[in-house]
């Protein structure tokens, strides 16, 4: 018999699942105050806060959930990933196996296991618990999901060309921006393959009805409204190139309005309420973000995660706002010809480039990006007397094996030197053995190293001091990493591509006045790394001046870059009045 106070349990956990997520904690919070021993009432609760991202509030209910009903295999599910989401994987995994005790088939636990062992870098083991919860429910497609991610970061190419295989019988937008996002990675793949995945995603995600009209009116006199749609609106690389230059935008001109689509509100996300109004906007259904960002009466909402995680290209193609732009957090075109614009520049995107991309290229003059520091730079230190250490601190997935020849190809050119490597990626034992072995087979062994990476921003930058000479990634570039780089005074050299993904570095260091560090092949590759490495003592007395260098170049000029933005958005806003409201 359902009571009363169940169906109080039960309307709160629909409003929080509606994306009325106050109202529904609201209601949960009283039932739980007037009936504390009522252990799904509280293990609702704890749930709550953590999808609110407040795992310190959750702690307490989970707890006592589980003192209420010990026999309950999701309340110790649960409470696993509560322990994975602080990064206790050991105590998590505590938690997880006493699930399993409860209930054996429990695949939700399977699948937790598997990821908790991928975090703890026991890829073998992830693996095999997920092909153990695959026997139990064949087809499951998360399941396939995290198998992929699990054979992805033992072996990127494996692991791509399985989650290729899986389109034909996992056919959704969901599968295909995983698989769209990692081809930026393959060095394995054609131009015209990565651009026809894009384009095919565009397809997919378009049969979603986009918006007809709008509430704005279509006034070019007015002050036009923006809006940033984005799950990186806080400590993250896309802050560094964003915030700067909106502080310096015409606020007689324009409204700015950001929404933080997932990930808990920082320190960062505190600076952007100085710059205009900021909407915590982590709901998981389309149409109530589409809503939000529709009543705010956007006028032109930049996209700035693309098809990367915590991206909304299904928000995008219902088109809550009459003008989008894709700009700064993706390298490459969504493939949706809902999307207006793009931003680039001649660098990273030259003559002809168009037919990569399904919206207009917005080539803005000299860079299309903009840096801004947001904490205190860490010291330049003479450098002590040490071999010539060539570097890289990019992401481990952005290293493969032609990357990793080339870099080889530098350190057989330069006996004595050192290769100093830092990612995240590198901590786990498998895929560090896996770039290891790519190495040796180059013949690389005693020159290689790797660091420990540091988790809070000054530190990882002052690792900087440690090499003397980055080295860029091919075909995917850095792009923070090449100004952290340049801003600890160290050089970067890069191999220009073909495409955005392989061009932005060159357009980084040309807009700094360094154009003499991009290579067009891999011997000019070996050629300037060798020749910043016979002089090592000029580069490593020039790290001040080089700082101060990039300070006073364009890169950093935020008020030109506002000033030229402000145009951009003036006149895409008259254009679309003088159409008066058509458009894609």
């Amino acid at each position: 018999m359902i009571t009363l106070l169940d169906q109080q349990i039960d309307h709160a956990m629909k409003l929080f699942a509606n994306d009325q997520r106050q109202k529904g904690l609201d209601v949960l919070l009283k039932v739980v105050e007037e009936h504390p021993d009522k252990a799904n009432a509280v293990h609702g609760l704890a749930m709550m806060y953590l999808n609110l991202d407040r795992p310190d509030e959750a702690l307490p209910f989970l707890e006592r959930s589980v003192e209420l009903e010990p026999n309950n295999p999701v309340y110790y599910c649960n409470f696993g990933a509560y322990w994975t989401r602080i990064n206790e994987h050991e105590k998590s995994l505590v938690q997880l196996f006493k699930a399993l005790e409860l209930k054996p088939d429990y695949t939700d636990v399977m699948l937790n296991i598997g990821h908790v062992m991928s975090m703890l870098g026991r890829f073998d083991e992830a693996i095999e618990w997920a092909t153990k919860a695959s026997a139990i429910v064949p087809g499951d497609e998360q399941l396939t999901m995290n198998l992929y991610t699990y054979l992805r970061d033992q072996d990127f190419e494996k692991g791509f060309k399985f989650l290729r295989e899986k389109l034909s019988q996992y056919d959704r937008p969901h599968f295909w921006r995983v698989v769209c996002s990692d081809s930026l990675y393959s060095d394995q793949i054609t131009e015209q393959e990565v651009d026809d995945l894009h384009f095919e995603l565009g397809k997919k995600v378009a049969n979603i009805p986009p918006t007809r009209r709008y509430l704005a009116k279509p006034d070019p006199d007015r002050k036009i409204r923006i809006g940033f749609l984005s799950s990186d609106l806080r400590r993250h690389s896309v802050s560094f190139f964003l915030l700067e230059w909106l502080r310096h935008l015409d606020k007689e001109k324009f409204d700015l309005v950001f929404y933080l689509a997932m990930g808990a509100p920082d320190d960062i996300t505190e600076l952007y309420r100085e710059v205009g109004k900021v909407e915590i906007a982590m709901v998981s259904k389309i149409q109530s973000l589409v809503n939000l960002i529709y009543n705010d009466k956007i006028d032109i909402l930049y996209d700035l995660n693309g098809l990367t995680i915590g991206g909304r290209p299904d928000v995008m193609a219902v088109k809550p706002a009459p003008i989008q732009v894709s700009a700064i957090g993706y390298a490459h075109s969504l493939g949706l010809e809902r999307m207006d614009y793009r931003l680039a520049d001649w660098i990273t995107d030259p003559e002809g480039s168009e037919a990569h991309y399904a919206e207009k290229l917005v080539r803005v003059d000299g860079c299309f990006l903009c840096y801004g520091i947001l904490d205190p730079l860490p010291d330049i230190e003479d450098t002590p007397d040490r071999p010539v250490i060539f570097g890289s601190f990019n992401n481990h997935l952005k290293i493969n094996r032609t990357t990793v020849k080339l870099w080889a190809d530098v350190v057989k050119a330069n006996p004595g030197c050192i290769l100093l490597l830092k990612a995240l990626g590198l901590r786990h034992p498998p895929i560090r053995k896996a770039v290891t072995g790519w190495f040796e087979a180059e013949g690389v062994t005693d020159q290689l190293r790797i660091l420990e990476p540091q988790d809070e921003v000054v530190a990882h930058q002052a690792m900087y001091r440690e090499i003397d000479i980055t080295l860029d990634t091919f075909p995917y570039n850095g792009t923070t990493t090449t100004m952290e780089s340049l801003l600890m005074g160290v050089p970067v050299i890069t191999l220009e591509g073909q495409v955005h993904r392989g061009r932005v570095s060159s357009s980084l260091l040309q807009n700094a006045g360094l154009g003499e560090n991009v290579a067009r092949s891999p011997e000019e590759f070996v050629k300037i790394a060798s020749n910043a490495a016979k002089n090592i003592d000029s580069l490593r007395k020039g790290k001040r001046a080089l700082r101060e260098k990039i300070k006073a170049s364009p890169l950093f000029d935020a008020k030109a870059y506002a000033d030229k933005m402000g145009a951009f958005m003036e006149k895409a806003w008259r254009d679309y009045c003088a159409g008066q409201g058509s458009g894609k």
